[in-house]
């Protein structure tokens, strides 16, 4: 049945597929849960981050004539969880069909995006007024405070929400400053709890 109708929305937010897309690990992912629900437990969802960046960004026909080899590509890049996942899709990309178009590019690196801000638990990243805006769930100052001595152009956005911005002059510029920044972020975050342990603390 799903092979007819579709998956709908089982890989995730506004994401589409087949069963003959999505093959042996999604079988694998209900049956887990399933087990999980009839031994009365619950399994934890992942904090899940939304990237809202309004560029084209996608795998052109052109560039992957066949659909089934899209939607595997498609799916490797959803599972993207850090930089070394990325660079080896863009490798294998190059290798099986040449040097990827700018909406493929932008794929991969809005899809690390939305891993990396998920790791550090933001709501959304989003490109809105020629500013690029991560919205957090829980401020880590401590972890901005290091990167505002690095990126200059950051910036604590007033409201109700806690919210950093910093002014770009267009999506791609928000893209890659996006991946460099939640770089930073996680690895300033790591660095962090490192000392802390050190030193002793929970």
């Amino acid at each position: 049945d799903l092979e007819i109708r579709g998956a709908g929305n089982l890989l995730g937010a506004e994401q589409h597929g087949y069963i003959d897309s999505i093959g042996y690990d999604l079988y694998v992912r209900l049956l887990s849960e399933a087990v999980l629900e009839e031994k009365g437990e619950v399994r934890e969802m992942p904090f899940e981050s939304t990237v809202d960046i309004s560029v084209s960004a996608n795998i052109p026909e052109r560039y992957i004539p066949v659909s089934s080899e899209r939607m595997q590509i498609y799916k490797k890049i959803s599972l993207i969880s850090e930089a070394a996942d990325m660079q080896d899709i863009l490798d294998e990309l190059i290798d099986r069909f040449g040097d990827a178009p700018r909406e493929c590019m932008r794929l991969v690196k809005i899809s690390l995006i939305r891993a990396l801000a998920s790791k550090c638990r933001m709501k959304k990243v989003e490109h809105k007024d020629s500013k690029l805006i991560f919205w957090v769930e829980k401020p880590e100052l401590a972890v901005w405070s290091e990167l505002f001595s690095k990126y200059k152009g950051l910036a604590f956005r007033g409201g109700g929400s806690f919210g950093v911005e910093c002014r770009v002059k267009s999506a791609d510029e928000a893209i890659k400053l996006g991946v460099d920044i939640l770089t930073d972020y996680t690895d300033t975050v790591a660095e962090i709890r490192k000392e802390e342990k050190k030193n002793g603390k929970e």
